[in-house]
């Protein structure tokens, strides 16, 4: 009995946001930080304790944890760039800026992606030599993780996104929901269940 309450008590539900919703309310300072700003990138370590598991069904409210890895010589570009990574599925585009970054994750929230639905992914390199796409496509969601992979002006560029389940999921976010009880960042939670969710309206 317990262990029953014990588990009960780690985990949240996901709540039914949607992320046009969850637009609306953003705080004005989060603004211009990314393009859609709906749910802000605050992967944790969702992507390492995710697994690759291909499950056969739509995503609804769900998350997509990415990881952009760069290698090679970088004596083809500026050594310095802004890296911009754009993720487009359906009527939205959710867009990143890292500076300078050969490695990085960040997570997309309150995604909605049926099946055979396309996704599509782009990574510029902005310097002083002007934009650079260094990789670009589109995939088709089949329940599994999503990758793409591209050299370009002698470097390798690679983003794989992983899908946490559900469950997974409601776990990160009841940890997060304690760590805000505590006086911790609303972001955290707000990457998940959006910010036009009460528990993130509320604080």
């Amino acid at each position: 009995m317990l262990l029953l309450l014990a588990g009960c008590v780690a985990r949240a539900p996901l709540g039914g946001a949607d992320w046009h919703a969850s637009l609306v309310d953003r705080p004005v300072h989060t603004q211009g930080i990314e393009v859609d700003a709906a749910t802000p990138s605050e992967p944790g370590d969702l992507y390492e304790t995710t697994d690759e598991e291909k499950r056969e069904e739509d995503l609804v409210r769900r998350m997509l944890v990415c990881r952009v890895t760069i290698v090679g010589d970088l004596d083809g570009l500026d050594r310095t760039p802004d890296r911009i990574v754009e993720i487009t599925h359906g009527d939205r585009t959710s867009v990143f800026l890292r500076p300078d970054s050969r490695a990085w994750d960040f997570s997309v929230g309150l995604v909605d992606l049926a099946l055979g639905e396309p996704i599509g992914l782009r990574v510029t390199d902005d310097g002083l030599g002007g934009n650079r796409v260094v990789l670009q496509g589109t995939r088709r969601f089949d329940g599994g993780p999503i990758g793409w992979t591209d050299r370009q002006y002698g470097i390798r560029t690679s983003v794989r996104c992983r899908v946490p389940t559900r469950r997974r999921l409601e776990r990160e976010l009841a940890r997060r929901l304690e760590r805000l009880d505590r006086g911790g960042d609303a972001r955290e939670v707000a990457a998940i269940v959006g910010w036009s969710d009460p528990r993130v309206r509320e604080r």
